[in-house]
């Protein structure tokens, strides 16, 4: 059990450590986002049908 405990806390551990995301990040990521859905509506479609399911 401790050896479960120890393992979970060094996989998590990046995630805890990780800095959040600028405003200018997150501007940069929302638009890349848009540009790839704009450019790949197929995603949108896809995204319809699976949440239908």
């Amino acid at each position: 059990m401790k050896k479960l405990l120890i393992l979970l806390m060094i996989i998590a551990a990046p995630a805890w450590a990780a800095e959040p995301f600028t405003p200018a990040q997150e501007a940069r990521i929302k638009e890349m986002i848009r540009e790839t859905l704009v450019s790949n509506p197929d995603i949108l479609a896809q995204a319809v049908d699976a949440w239908q399911q």
